[in-house]
Parts: C-alpha cells; sequence; structure tokens
C-alpha cells in the first residue's frame, strides 16, 4: 500500500524534482474517521460560522466610521480588526460589507471527550486546498469503503459554475512561494472537472482596467481571482488590484479582508469576560443562535493588550499571535518563553490572544517509517475543515507525537471520512 500511495503522491506534481525534499510527509494507510456527533458538529457549524462572518464584515465598515462607532468598546474593536493588516488593505476591508468570504478554513483540535474545538477560523487562507485535496484521494484509495465530504475541486467548480465562469486566478505573493506546488496540485484536480486555474506569482501578474495578463496570458477583468493578497514586492500591482475593487470591477472568491484571518476575531467572539458593549455590539449584527453555536465549539479565548484584563492564572493557556502562520508565535504557558511573550504582549494593542489549553485526545495511527510495514504509534491530531458557501467541503488531518500539531517530514497528513448514513 505504501508503494501505491507514494505513486499518487507523485503523479498529483507534489514531489516533482526535488519537492520530496521539501515537501516531506510521513505517509499513512489510515484516515481520520469522525464519529456522527463530529460530523453533525461541522454541518451546523459551516452555516454558523457563514452568519459570524457577515455579521463580523458589517462590524468592520461600522468600526472604520470615527463618527459612527465611538466609545472603547468600539475602539477595541477597530483595534482587533487593523491588528497587524497591512495599510493599504485598513480601507479596503471595510467596503462592501455584504461581501465575505465563499471559502473558510478553520481548524480544529480534538478534545478528550471526542468534541471538536475551533484552534483558528480564518477567511483569507487557501494553502492548505491543495493537501486536503491530495489526502482525500488517498483516503479514498486506502479507506474506499468511507463517506466523505464532495471534495473541493467538486465544490469550487459548483461555486464558479454559479458565477458564470470556469476559470479563476490564484495569485499568490513571492513569500508564498513555497506553497506553489500545493497550488498546482488543486489546478489538476480542478482541471478534471473543467476548470482552468491560473497559477501566478505576483512577478507573472498585472493588471489594469482592460483585463489581466497571468504569466504572459491575457485575460478578461471578468476573471475572478482566488483573492487580492498583500503583495510586498509589487506596490504597483497593489494600488492597481485595489483601484478595481473599490470600483467594483475586481472579481475575488476571498474579499480583500486581512481581519477576516486574525486570530483576534476569536477574542471578540469567545467575549470570555461577559463584557456587556461588546456583546451588545456582537448580537447587533451577529444572529445569537449562531453565535451560541460556535462559542459550543470556542475554547475561551481572551484578548491581549494594553487596558485588557488577562484570564484567571489557575489554568493553561496558549498564547497566540493575532497573525501567525501555522504554529509559528504560539506558546504553551509551560514554554519557557512563555511569561517573556506574554509581557510583551501586554505592552500591544490587541496583537495576541490567550486560548484555553485543550485536553488533547490521543489516537493510535499507522504510518510508514523505513520500509514498506506500517509501525503504529500515539498522534495528536488537527483537523483542518474548509467550508464553501457555508458547507464543509472538505478536510484533511495533520498528526504529530507532540501536542503542538503542525506540518513537517515527521508529521503525518492523511483524509478525513466518515460512515456512510445507511451504516449508522
Amino acid at each position: 500500500m505504501k508503494s501505491r500511495i507514494e505513486e499518487l503522491v507523485y503523479a498529483s506534481g507534489l514531489w516533482d524534482g526535488q519537492q520530496r525534499l521539501t515537501h516531506a510527509v510521513r505517509l499513512t494507510p489510515d484516515a481520520f474517521v469522525l464519529s456522527p456527533p463530529q460530523l453533525s458538529s461541522l454541518l451546523a457549524l459551516g452555516p454558523a460560522i457563514v452568519e459570524c462572518l457577515g455579521g463580523l464584515s458589517r462590524l468592520m465598515a461600522i468600526a472604520a466610521s470615527g463618527e459612527l462607532a465611538t466609545g472603547s468598546a468600539w475602539q477595541l474593536v477597530r483595534e482587533v480588526m487593523t491588528a497587524q493588516v497591512p495599510r493599504p488593505f485598513r480601507e479596503l476591508q471595510a467596503l462592501r460589507p455584504r461581501q465575505i468570504p465563499r471559502i473558510v478554513k478553520v481548524d480544529f483540535m480534538e478534545d478528550e471527550n471526542g468534541e471538536l474545538k475551533i484552534a483558528e477560523i480564518d477567511a483569507m487562507n487557501r494553502r492548505a486546498m491543495g493537501y486536503a485535496t491530495l489526502f482525500a484521494a488517498a483516503r479514498a484509495l486506502t479507506k474506499p469503503e468511507l463517506a466523505s465530504f464532495p471534495g473541493i475541486p467538486r465544490s469550487l467548480a459548483r461555486e464558479l459554475k454559479n458565477q458564470g465562469t470556469k476559470e479563476a486566478i490564484l495569485l499568490y505573493s513571492e513569500r508564498e512561494r513555497f506553497y506553489r506546488p500545493e497550488f498546482n496540485v488543486l489546478r489538476s484536480a480542478l482541471a478534471a472537472f473543467g476548470v482552468t486555474i491560473h497559477v501566478v506569482s505576483e512577478k507573472e501578474f498585472s493588471a489594469g482596467p482592460g483585463g489581466f495578463i497571468a504569466a504572459g496570458h491575457p485575460l478578461p477583468l471578468a476573471t475572478p481571482l482566488f483573492s487580492f493578497p498583500p503583495l510586498a514586492e509589487s506596490p504597483e500591482l497593489t494600488v492597481a488590484l485595489a483601484e478595481l475593487y473599490r470600483a467594483g470591477k475586481l472579481r475575488l472568491l476571498l474579499p480583500p479582508k486581512p481581519g477576516l484571518g486574525s486570530k483576534g476575531l476569536l477574542g471578540l467572539i469567545s467575549n470570555p469576560t461577559q463584557d456587556q458593549e461588546i456583546e451588545a455590539i456582537l448580537r447587533s449584527q451577529v444572529n445569537a443562535s449562531a453565535l451560541a453555536t460556535v462559542r459550543a465549539h470556542l475554547p475561551a479565548s481572551y484578548l491581549v493588550g494594553k487596558r485588557l484584563e488577562l484570564p484567571p492564572a489557575d489554568k493553561h493557556y496558549l498564547l497566540k499571535e493575532v497573525v501567525s502562520a501555522g504554529t509559528k508565535g504560539v506558546l504553551f504557558s509551560e514554554d519557557p518563553g512563555f511569561a517573556a511573550a506574554l509581557t510583551k504582549a501586554k505592552l500591544g494593542t490587541a496583537t495576541a490572544i490567550l486560548q484555553e489549553e485543550v485536553a488533547q485526545r490521543v489516537r493510535v495511527f499507522n504510518s510508514y517509517a523505513e520500509g514498506d510495514a506500517p509501525c503504529e504509534g500515539a498522534w495528536y491530531t488537527r483537523l483542518v475543515v474548509y467550508f464553501i458557501a457555508g458547507a464543509p467541503a472538505e478536510a484533511v488531518a495533520t498528526g504529530c507525537q507532540g501536542k503542538l500539531v503542525h506540518g513537517g517530514k515527521e508529521a503525518l497528513e492523511f483524509g478525513v471520512g466518515f460512515q456512510s448514513a445507511d451504516k449508522n
């Protein structure tokens, strides 16, 4: 089975050339099997998260107005939504409050009771879609008896069809070059559904009133982009795309709202101190039922910064920077640098959160190390679920033998499935 999984990964293009060295993962013949309650939770969370993001998008627009949003509570909301957001995007993300991301990535932990707990909600991240697609195929190979979600390619093809197109542009910044192989995996998978994806770096792309040039190919202005990411090395392109967005001429699956990818939003949604003003602001734009659904799966998450109250010291926490990639900027209470990092965060302005630590379930999975025979091991897992138009499209699990779960050559990457309804 190991050789068949390897053949699948090579065929996807992920390990082309020397990429097996840079994109190595530990393979497994197993799958992460969702329990019926976990599946029900995901089905309920999809619409609830969309409702919360819609409300937060409206709050973002209100908070940007100094005349409409006054007082210390609104000031905190504004600080959270603009923390570490590049300056050009602070104005853009307040425009068109009704436009919210069609694709949302949510990371979950599994607690000791098997309940899914939200680690982060990121409405700007399309980087793991290739991995999710690839390891869904691996799961279909090794565990064909399991039912599964419809898949990102199928769901995206349907979404684009609903927008009247079979073509899109996946623009990435030079800082995201590492993820190009994963973007190419997604491109190939979408081609099977008749969808053409142009994967281009900021250096291969130009935009203007007359349309786009993507790696030398002219494309009409109506071609949708996955996203408009911060482009540190292309200020002229940033200006051109911003002008198109202001004019309502830029079609995007993920509108330019970096604030909706901030972990600081978890602190607002959680509101564990039960601040009455913050609660009133949230409930003015977010349905109470949706808020309750998300909170039921969200560990207590406290905003950290000047003038903000710290949580009780009798529990264990993770300190998280509100904008960070993977596990960078994440520290557990017992980590040596935790106290110093917390002291620094307290001097900032809502640039970090303290999230109550979840006692995580440890699962036993087989994996391939040396040789062709799988070996058993105990693994902590993180579940990444992509919701498209409010429904779970695909999920991928990452396993590590330490509780800080992250990708890498010693990490498991495997698909997700569940028992079909007629077997329950």
